[in-house]
């Protein structure tokens, strides 16, 4: 269920990624996600260990791991490639 989250969420939120560039779309999820999990971690509230896992971490997932891909494939060349996969 959290994969299919993530994917919708992809597919949805595509236009942000493109609008902000692989730089601040790879930041911006990587702080969202960072942020989700201390929530999850400090939180005692259920509704909110809900909202972090079906919203704000699928989100943050969904806008750095994609960028974080294709700036892999901008910044390396053939040959040091699969050190940076």
């Amino acid at each position: 269920m959290w994969g299919a989250i993530i994917t919708l969420t992809g597919i949805l939120t595509s236009w942000i990624n493109d609008s902000l560039g692989v730089r601040r779309a790879t930041l911006c999820g990587f702080f969202l996600s960072c942020l989700s999990f201390l929530v999850l971690g400090l939180t005692q509230s259920l509704d909110t260990v809900y909202a972090m896992i079906f919203f704000l971490l699928p989100l943050g997932e969904s806008m750095g791991i994609p960028m974080l891909t294709v700036a892999i494939r901008r910044c390396t060349t053939q040959k040091n490639r699969g050190f940076a996969f």
